[in-house]
């Protein structure tokens, strides 16, 4: 695997269309990403500067994961025969894993996951992470872990690193990693030397790593590091030998960075703690003082490090005592530090208060803060659906009314309702609100099918909980003729009179003499009537 080739004698394997992160002591001489394939290396001017960290903490083995953290990267176009990729790495059983990000002249920045057997060096399989392109400034968390069996799964933030969440899942055949020296934080760069064309720089990120050891992450204490440098020293790649900035674990990276000697250790001697400030932003107005159960509470924060300097791309989780509801996954710093999460404030049933606290999730960025809120039961509304035992036809149309009134009867206005239908059928509007007296209307469509029906009506008014709900009966369709309402019977009725009376007309109707052969005889195209014949007389039957 790559750490225990030396440098001298290893090359970066890069494909013409796919990443890589490894350093190899014999194969293929290896071509650059967007080059035409087939074109050795060693033919075209350029730089490669690669980077290796190796973590030397025992304690890391065996693990059942791997983490790498990368925030805050910027990138800027490369030149179309350039490509460049940071990544971890480990070797899981008789495989090699890499996972990180990955960028050419034509394609991302872009996360990443390539497989390699150890015997022979081949690529077993690659896939790209969704979204398909990384936003620069962002913070990304690529997570490879052990899930059921021996597969092992990338997520990216927590979610399926591929769509469909298969393209990232590679069964390694073992549920643990267990190869001495086999975890590493990698760097390889592959670029043009062509005089009229500007390299620049593609990442400049924190970066950290941490292993999966017995269900606890942990990161390492020290690492070395083995660096080449570029051959033309336009661009490098390159760590940092105890920069005071860098917390445990972490790389930086870009040319504003001195180039490491091989053998340097690139860690810091401890975490950069952070001081997270949380203020409550001011609660919508309600009914009742202080701040309502079932609210909307915007909660803002501002991440700075010791020395007061704003840290941008942190990404920071919300939590709350009493079990209210917090932005999902989080949210990540802004360039200023700030940051404005959202709580749906616990629906408690008695006045408390509620300790809100926003923690840093970097790695070696360790941080909270917390503030306190008072918390009011949410208001309760009575919602009152009429007609209250409806039924409708098969496909017809039943208009309903839902009027909202608090505890003590008064008639409560502008109240957000939402409706569902469960059991078929289609409703007009998926909510509404009360108007001045209350009320608000919504039309059910049944489907095709009779039965039983319910169709709910749910308080959505921050602050505000109340529902109800209705059974519907829908009945089969009447015939066409006679309906089911009365003026169906009434049409009936007059059917039934018209169908008399025209009897009786008949019957007075004058007998007409009848035609010597039929009127219309099969291709015959017309028959004359015998004229011999004569009407009785008098006209009567």
């Amino acid at each position: 695997m790559a750490l225990t080739v030396p440098l001298g004698t290893g090359r970066p394997i890069v494909g013409t269309n796919s990443p890589a992160g490894r350093l190899v002591a014999g194969g293929a001489r290896p071509t650059a990403v967007g080059w035409s394939p087939g074109v050795p290396r060693g033919s075209l001017s350029g730089g490669e500067s690669t980077l290796f960290v190796t973590p030397n903490a025992s304690g890391l083995l065996p693990n059942e994961g791997i983490e790498m953290n990368l925030t805050g990267f910027t990138s800027r176009s490369l030149d179309a025969r350039s490509s460049f990729q940071v990544a971890i790495e480990e070797t899981i059983g008789s495989f090699e894993a890499v996972v990180g990000v990955f960028e050419n002249g034509s394609f991302g920045p872009a996360g990443f996951f390539e497989v390699f057997a150890t015997a022979g060096d081949r690529e077993i399989a690659l896939d790209y992470g969704t979204p398909s392109v990384l936003v620069p400034g962002s913070a990304y968390c690529f997570r490879l872990s052990a899930t059921s069996a021996t597969n092992w799964s990338v997520t990216v933030n927590g979610a399926p690193f591929a769509s469909p969440a298969e393209g990232g899942t590679f069964d390694f055949g073992t549920n643990e990693a267990t190869s001495a020296g086999g975890l590493a934080f990698s760097e390889v760069a592959l670029y043009s030397d062509v005089p009229s064309e500007v390299v620049p720089v593609a990442l400049n990120a924190t970066t950290a790593i941490a292993a999966e050891v017995n269900g606890t992450w942990t990161i390492p204490t020290g690492a070395t590091t083995s660096f080449e440098g570029s051959a033309s020293g336009r661009w490098g790649v390159a760590g940092r030998s105890s920069d005071p900035d860098l917390a445990p674990d972490e790389v930086g990276t870009g040319s504003s960075f001195a180039p490491t000697p091989n053998g340097s250790v690139v860690w810091s001697g401890g975490a950069i703690p952070v001081t997270v400030s949380v203020t409550v932003g001011s609660p919508p107005t309600g009914p009742a003082p202080g701040v309502l159960g079932m609210e909307t509470l915007p909660v803002d924060a501002l991440v700075r490090t010791a020395n007061g300097t704003p840290l941008p791309g942190v990404p920071l989780l919300l939590s709350d005592r009493l079990g209210g509801a917090p932005t999902p996954g989080g949210a990540v710093s802004g360039p200023d530090g700030n940051v404005t999460l959202d709580l749906v404030t616990p629906n408690v049933s008695a006045a408390g208060n509620d300790t809100l606290t926003v923690t840093s999730t970097l790695l070696g960025f360790p941080g909270s803060g917390s503030a306190i809120v008072e918390i009011a039961p949410a208001i309760e509304v009575l919602l009152d659906v009429a007609p209250a035992h409806p039924s409708v036809d098969v496909d017809g149309t039943l208009a309903l009314t839902v009027t909202s009134r608090g505890l003590d009867g008064t008639i409560v206005g502008g109240t957000v309702v939402a409706f569902e239908s469960i059991g078929g059928g289609a409703l007009s509007s998926p909510s509404g609100r009360t108007d001045a007296v209350g009320t608000v209307s919504v039309a059910y469509t049944a489907g095709a099918a009779v039965g039983s029906v319910t169709v709910r009506a749910i308080v959505e008014e921050p602050g505000a909980w109340g529902r109800a709900s209705v059974n519907i009966t829908v009945v089969p369709a009447p015939p066409p003729i006679v309906g089911s309402t009365s003026t169906g019977w009434v049409l009936a009725g007059a059917i039934v009179a018209a169908a008399i009376v025209g009897g009786l007309l008949l019957r007075r109707r004058p007998k007409l003499p009848l035609p010597a052969s039929p009127v219309r005889t099969a291709g015959t195209a017309s028959v004359t009537a015998d004229v011999s014949r004569t009407p009785p007389s008098a006209g009567t039957p």
